[in-house]
């Protein structure tokens, strides 16, 4: 009984360990057709990556396969009208984007492509003189030669008749002392007269020689009134009527606006002795004057107004000395003779017109 109990259990105790050891002379695997464990943990994971996106490649394609030939028609028209429409709102945006001064090019580059310009003309130069471009009249014609207005009208040569005022100041106006060294006699000093009359009128023909310069003659009338004194008054007036001719040389600026000139020329003066009632003692004392000749350097500048007229402002410096007789005759005295100095600096203003 015993023994029989020790093979039960033997028995029991031995079928469980043969099994395990039976099974374990197995390699496990997960499926019938799979790769053992052993060998799938041997793949490299960057091999196992390609196999997968291999994988994953080769399925879009099955399915492209088999998709409809009718739906796949219709999906590529979807899909080009949508392309169609992306680009042109996209153009819209963009036009909407672009700036006004671009839009504004592009329709002038248009417009020359049309009239069939390639490159943008230069501006045409206005001839038009400025009292056109302005619509007053100023001085006109201007005297610049290197100006386009000058001489507008084709003339180059111009007159000018004008008028000035002057004053006169004596550069020798003393000398000696009464009876000793004087002019003559008690006469020792000499004054002018001023008179800002207008009695100095002048004419001038001009021509222009080029460059912008104008070179011209002129000729004017000049009258000068001079005191002869002593410490008691005086005996009475020099009169000098001067006819002056000149050579000029002008040079404009500023369309002709402003014309600068020089003068250098002579002639003659006319000279009288206007005595005081009681000096001439009834006729029988005078001065005898002799005319004389005179030389003179001007300069000024002229500066135009309007419709040709001008001012300026003028000053000459004229060089005369003038022979005289003192006659006496009631008596048996002799004649005396004197020298009267008038040469003088002049200046002033003067209108001219220019024509």
């Amino acid at each position: 009984m015993n023994s029989i109990i020790r093979y039960v259990l033997t028995a029991l105790l031995l079928c469980p360990a043969a099994a395990f050891a039976r099974h374990s002379a197995y390699e496990p695997v997960l499926f019938t057709d799979a790769v053992p464990v052993a060998e799938a943990e041997a793949v490299p994971p960057a091999e196992a990556e390609e196999d997968l996106a291999a994988e994953d490649a080769e399925a879009p394609e099955e399915e492209a396969a088999e998709v409809p030939e009718e739906e796949s028609a219709e999906a590529s028209e979807e899909e080009t009208e949508e392309e169609g429409e992306e680009p042109a709102a996209t153009e819209e945006a963009e036009e909407d984007d672009v700036p006004a001064e671009t839009v504004e090019e592009e329709e002038e580059e248009e417009i020359l492509e049309d009239a069939g310009e390639d490159e943008i003309q230069p501006p045409v130069q206005d001839t038009r003189t400025t009292a056109e471009r302005t619509g007053a009249v100023f001085y006109e014609p201007a005297l610049d030669g290197d100006h386009p207005e000058s001489g507008s009208d084709g003339r180059r040569v111009r007159f000018e008749l004008g008028v000035r005022c002057l004053g006169v100041w004596l550069t020798d106006d003393h000398q000696g002392e009464p009876f000793h060294n004087s002019f003559i006699g008690s006469i020792y000093k000499l004054k002018a007269k001023q008179n800002w009359a207008p009695v100095n009128p002048y004419l001038q023909v001009k021509a222009d020689v080029g460059g912008g310069a104008w070179l011209g003659v002129g000729a004017t009338y000049s009258r000068l009134k001079t005191e002869t004194l002593d410490d008691g008054g005086g005996d009475g007036d020099i009169v000098t009527d001067a006819a002056l001719a000149y050579v000029l040389l002008e040079r404009p600026f500023v369309d002709g606006r402003i014309r600068p000139f020089v003068q250098v020329g002579g002639g003659i003066a006319f000279n009288d002795f206007d005595a005081i009632g009681s000096w001439g003692a009834g006729g029988m004392r005078s001065f005898e004057l002799d005319d004389a000749p005179a030389f003179l350097v001007a300069g000024g500048c002229a500066f135009a107004l309007a419709y040709g007229f001008s001012v300026d402002a003028y000053v000459r410096y004229l060089r005369c000395e003038m022979d005289g007789t003192y006659v006496y005759r009631g008596d048996a005295r002799p004649d005396t003779d004197f020298t009267f100095p008038i040469s003088h600096v002049a200046a002033g203003v003067g209108v001219s017109y220019v024509f």
